[in-house]
């Protein structure tokens, strides 16, 4: 039941394109990260439709998997744009392009040294995520409450994937699908809207 529910379109990709629209608004009204947030509304929305149940792409194919990984790193890269404030440097620009191949490049390796199942290989990079977004908490430890805040979020996004992947792997609970919209909607309508919401 849970899994036809996830699988529905309403889902993805049509909550993405709300909640990219809503957050086009709510940055709009606030007057806070409008650029960013009309950018990678765009990017969101591309994701959603060609990684999608109505993608035009075929599922096997090269340009799928191209897609898959290059919105993955887009999707972090929102993240880090804003953790680094990367529009103030070229080295933070740098930066936070390197953090946002950090995780995909070691997924990428766990692949090539046998890791094939994809649901394997999404339990890999969200727990690789997951980690990372906690060093970032507990070690960088963000300094403004924006940050905070979007770090926070990115620690709860990843480890409700995670949770959910990881109970689909244990026990195949179809409930595991419900949990696991409740990250795709962080991901895909909600981060953005949070991040105008909260700007300084």
């Amino acid at each position: 039941m849970f899994q036809a529910l996830y699988d529905n379109p309403l889902h993805i990709p049509v909550a993405a394109w709300v909640g990219s629209t809503l957050a086009i608004g709510v940055a709009i009204a606030r007057q806070k990260l409008v650029g960013f947030t009309i950018f990678f509304a765009i990017v969101c929305a591309l994701d959603a439709f060609l990684t999608g149940p109505w993608t035009p792409l075929a599922s096997d194919s090269a340009a799928m998997t191209a897609a898959g990984i290059t919105f993955v790193i887009a999707g972090d890269l929102r993240y880090f744009v804003l953790l680094l404030d990367a529009t103030k440097s070229w080295r933070r620009l740098l930066a936070t392009v390197a953090l946002a191949f950090v995780v995909p490049v070691i997924v990428q390796i766990a692949r090539a040294a046998g890791v094939t199942e994809l649901r394997k290989v999404f339990l890999i990079y969200e727990l690789l995520f997951f980690v990372l977004a906690l060093a970032i908490w507990f070690v960088v430890r963000p300094w403004s409450a924006f940050v905070r805040r979007l770090t926070l979020f990115e620690i709860a996004q990843y480890g409700l994937w995670a949770g959910a992947d990881i109970l689909l792997l244990s026990t195949g609970a179809d409930a595991a699908w419900l949990i696991r919209m409740v990250p795709n909607l962080m991901y895909y309508a909600f981060f953005l809207i949070v991040a105008a919401r909260w700007a300084d």
